[in-house]
């Protein structure tokens, strides 16, 4: 039999979860005519409140991409593992694919499920949440954060990262050391990641005094090492003269590493080349310089957030909204021209 949920009432009553919750554990107003309705909902679901703990369950949920090809998720897990241990929580992870409008819903109830104190929603992939999932989000009874990809989502809180200005360090990095023909690979600009990191790369080869040449720019739909190889064939076919490359991710440039290798290319006397995740490059060779996430700091903050807003009523939470920087770290794939 399916597991009856807080959510499932509220849908049967037509009201929001925090109404649902607070009637449970008469923990704040319900007017008299929701109090009918959601008592109506629970004996017609047979939902039993005696499963709703009221005491603190010390598991937080994690809903994110399953990956088996990029190892930057499972990055982004170990950090979330580490420190909830640190502060003497569980996480629970839910993985499934991206996160997108048609899915949500279904992965938060799932999550919910297992009476969490608050869940962190990241690989979200759709540009732009809808409305109903927004307000579904907003009357959850527990605390919830969006982390790295938000949707456009309003009223929640946020823990991202400043893609775009990261992007502009590495290009500045490069021009710096005398780069001028600076090649970019990265994925087709859909979301306001690749959007921020497309347009950062843009911005800065024309503010640094450089000439933008489309030429020099191979947008991917994806993120494998195949298709970061292919990217590399295409703008050694295309080009002339490219002396660096600055690409989406680690995984993008060790596609690109085996295609300068597969044309005799050497790194970096002939190209030099910048990762994005620090998740492979001390595993190739040459090792990357590659672009690393703060990602223990935006985990831990991220917890805070919700060990601070947990059992809280909705009138004494201050929404989070916080921008992690990233780091350059330098290695041995780029070199001085």
């Amino acid at each position: 039999m399916t597991k009856i949920t807080l959510v499932d009432v509220a849908e049967k009553a037509g009201v929001s979860v925090s109404a649902v919750s607070r009637y449970i554990n008469s923990s704040g107003y319900v007017s008299e005519e929701k109090r009918e309705r959601i008592k109506d909902a629970i004996v017609e679901l047979e939902y039993l409140p005696s499963v709703q703990k009221n005491q603190p369950s010390n598991l937080i949920g994690l809903i994110s991409l399953n990956s088996s090809h990029n190892i930057f998720y499972h990055m982004v897990w170990s950090n979330f593992v580490k420190e909830a241990q640190k502060k003497g929580k569980a996480l629970m992870i839910i993985t499934d694919t991206w996160v997108t409008n048609s899915n949500l819903q279904q992965l938060v109830k799932k999550t919910l499920e297992h009476n969490v104190e608050g869940i962190v929603l990241s690989s979200y992939l759709d540009d732009d949440m809808s409305e109903e999932n927004n307000n579904f989000l907003r009357n959850l009874p527990v605390p919830i954060v969006m982390f790295d990809r938000t949707g456009h989502c309003h009223d929640l809180n946020k823990v991202t990262f400043d893609e775009r200005k990261a992007i502009e360090m590495a290009v500045k990095y490069l021009a710096r050391l005398g780069h001028e023909k600076i090649a970019y690979i990265g994925l087709v600009p859909n979301y306001d990641v690749e959007i921020d990191r497309y347009e950062g790369y843009v911005h800065t080869i024309q503010d640094n005094g450089l000439v933008y040449d489309e030429k020099l720019v191979c947008l991917k739909s994806g993120y494998t090492e195949d298709l970061g190889r292919f990217a590399m064939q295409q703008l050694l076919s295309d080009n002339e003269g490219i002396t660096a490359v600055v690409t989406g991710s680690d995984i993008l440039a060790t596609g690109a590493l085996q295609a300068l290798n597969e044309n005799g290319l050497k790194v970096p006397q002939d190209i030099s080349i910048i990762g994005y995740d620090d998740a492979y490059a001390q595993f190739c060779f040459p090792r990357l310089t590659s672009i690393q996430y703060p990602m223990a700091e935006a985990a831990e903050a991220t917890l805070n957030i919700i060990m601070n807003q947990y059992g809280k009523s909705d009138s004494a939470i201050s929404l989070v909204s916080t921008k992690f920087g990233l780091t350059l770290i330098h290695r041995d794939s780029v070199r001085k021209l």
